[in-house]
């Protein structure tokens, strides 16, 4: 699960850990509880590929935080609350590196032990994680030059590798295992690699996403859904099967 709303998220996850998430379900009692229209709660809960951690971003009584949660031996964990007016977040493998962002703030959580240190990026959108990587975006939109999406990949501290802008407002996604980047577009998918590289293209294409090394999975503009796999044929040339 690669997060969503709480309620389902909490669906998921209690249903896989059973008693262990006992505490979390009395908490969201209390928070259904507890929040009103003036309080604009709206719980979300953003996973690590694998299950291991996790973050839940929230607005409760007024003031809006963050909780971390990693998975022990025994179960779920839940760290105190930070406080920070975040809009989302996206982790690696293992919970790290961990990406923070809000409409002001974005912060890097690279290891376990150290603190999240400020990123000059605002306005984050989207972003995705892998283990030595990690794709931003950012979108805009104005009536003199339309709608954009700024792309971004970053290293684990945080260095910009590249950074490309396309028309329009397309999520693209990271693949955690060969570190590919496919980016959608009004003119389909391309698919870029480490140094921003074009690798292979999709024409036509309205969205994709890994899941799996290297494959995608495809959604034309037909909602015709299909699965296309990258086979490196030389060091510099990446084509379909």
């Amino acid at each position: 699960m690669f997060g969503g709303v709480f309620s389902d998220s909490l669906y998921f996850l209690g249903h896989d850990e059973g008693p262990a998430f006992d505490f979390l379900t009395q908490w969201r009692v209390s928070l259904s509880v507890d929040q009103d229209s003036k309080l604009g709660t709206d719980p979300h809960l953003f996973t690590a590929p694998d299950p291991s951690h996790a973050v839940l971003v929230l607005t409760q009584g007024g003031t809006a935080s963050y909780h971390m949660l990693n998975h022990s031996p025994n179960g779920w964990v839940m760290s105190a609350p930070h406080t920070a007016p975040l809009d989302g977040a996206c982790l690696g493998r293992s919970g790290r590196p961990v990406l923070l962002y809000g409409s002001n703030d974005t912060f890097l959580k690279a290891d376990a032990g150290t603190a999240p240190h400020r990123l000059p990026a605002k306005d984050i959108g989207h972003c995705s994680a892998s283990a030595n990587a990690l794709l931003t975006q950012e979108f805009t939109g104005s009536t003199d030059d339309g709608a954009h999406t700024l792309s971004r990949l970053l290293d684990r501290s945080g260095r910009v590798r590249w950074e490309r802008t396309d028309t329009g407002i397309h999520s693209g996604d990271l693949d955690p295992n060969t570190g590919l980047v496919a980016l959608s577009a009004d003119t389909g998918v391309v698919v870029l690699d480490s140094r921003g590289t074009p690798t292979a293209r999709i024409a036509g294409a309205a969205d994709a996403q890994f899941v799996r090394p290297g494959c995608l999975i495809v959604l034309t503009p037909d909602r015709h859904i299909t699965t296309r796999c990258i086979r490196p044929q030389s060091s510099s040339s990446r084509t379909f099967q």
